[in-house]
């Protein structure tokens, strides 16, 4: 099964890039393929601030049309309705008849270690 991963600025180095991480890593042991890792983006396609430009957005989102239709779920991660493109992603998603699933933080939380 292929998953595309649906969050909240996906890439953002400064932002939530540590969960997207552990998400894609928890995903995977889950049995998933994932088709949208955001650590296998280039420099050129990774959100490298908090507030990328429309423009600078307008050439990744091509990028995320091209993984959903390589997929089969698409999880969403806590909170993914409070961001506009990750909105989008979702409504794309219903349109191409994909499943959606929601993807617990839990599921990809900082796991503390025991003293």
């Amino acid at each position: 099964m292929r998953a595309f991963i649906c969050g909240f600025n996906r890439g953002v180095q400064s932002s939530n890039y540590p969960e997207v991480a552990r998400a894609i890593a928890a995903v995977k042991k889950m049995g998933y393929e994932t088709v949208d890792d955001v650590v296998q983006r280039d420099k050129n396609t990774m959100w490298l601030e908090n507030n990328p430009s429309v423009a600078y957005r307008n050439t990744v989102m091509p990028k995320d049309v091209q993984a959903l239709i390589a997929t089969d779920d698409v999880l969403l991660m806590e909170g993914w309705e409070q961001h506009p493109e990750a909105v989008a992603i979702a409504y794309m998603a219903v349109a191409m008849k994909k499943s959606l699933k929601d993807l617990p933080a839990s599921v990809y939380a900082l796991q503390e270690t025991p003293v």
